[in-house]
């Protein structure tokens, strides 16, 4: 049986009740459809900015191996983002870079391939993956900053981190609360949950090892880069995933980190 009491490590925090009928009905629809999440009503996945007030989109596609092409039909290349965001992935806020971690190697033949779905049994999600970079977008006082671009109705991976069995941290981020909101329950994961990440026919396994919640919106900027930290290179394998809490607002991130499986 799963802990039901009120608190995750790094922050207390408390799941919505359900009555047994609501619940009852809703296992059973489950079980009915054979589906392990919620419909997102025929959306398909993609990627989007939610832009701080008043700020303005820029032309400028994440850099790197995996930049979007472009669309418009173009001979020379858009410009580059520049860095990406310094703070964890957030909706409406921003905050300037002064540096950032490198890219990852080009996804060639040689190179391992960048994740495709993503199933976490105890939330009951089995997710497409999708990957996701960030865009700079120009603040209603003129300052020029990155901001995270986010999945719609997947998951994303984040470019900048590393590729399974690379060696390295791998980052993934949903929502919580809007269009799709793949991560909603990713609070009540307790370490030993298992996570596969699939690379087209190939799966990689992990294991939960932490669950924190940390004060993000109305955090000052040094505990804000502070927070970033989890999603930066460690020198080791791990699995880390983000998202916003509670589920009905974003003031707060949650930080899922997980080893794989031996």
């Amino acid at each position: 049986m799963r802990a039901s009491g009120p608190w995750r490590k790094g922050f207390p925090v408390r799941g919505g009740l359900l009555c047994g009928r609501i619940l009852g009905l809703w296992v059973a629809l489950l079980l009915l459809t054979g589906c392990t999440q919620v419909d997102a009503g025929g959306q398909q996945p993609q990627v989007s900015v939610e832009l701080p007030p008043g700020a303005q989109l820029l032309d400028a596609p994440t850099p790197g191996p995996l930049s979007a092409s472009n669309d418009r039909g173009a001979s020379e290349p858009l410009p580059e983002a520049g860095p990406p965001p310094a703070v964890l992935p957030a909706g409406q806020d921003a905050i300037s870079v002064a540096a950032a971690p490198p890219l990852n190697p080009s996804l060639d033949g040689s190179a391992p391939q960048a994740p495709t779905r993503v199933e976490i049994p105890a939330i009951r999600v089995d997710s497409p993956v999708i990957p996701v970079g960030w865009r700079a977008v120009r603040l209603a006082d003129g300052q020029v900053v990155s901001v995270w671009e986010v999945a719609d109705y997947a998951v994303g991976w984040h470019k900048n981190s590393a590729l399974p069995g690379q060696g390295e941290n791998i980052v993934l981020s949903g929502h919580n609360n809007i269009k799709g909101a793949v991560f909603r329950k990713l609070y009540t994961l307790e370490p030993g949950d298992e996570i596969t990440v699939w690379v087209g026919n190939r799966s990689y396994r992990y294991r939960v090892d932490q669950v924190m919640i940390l004060p993000e919106r109305d955090a000052p900027p040094e505990q804000r880069r502070a927070n970033a930290r989890w999603i930066q290179p460690f020198g080791e394998e791990r699995l880390t995933l983000v998202s916003c809490w509670p589920e009905d607002d974003n003031s707060h991130r949650v930080i899922v980190v997980a080893f794989p499986v031996p």
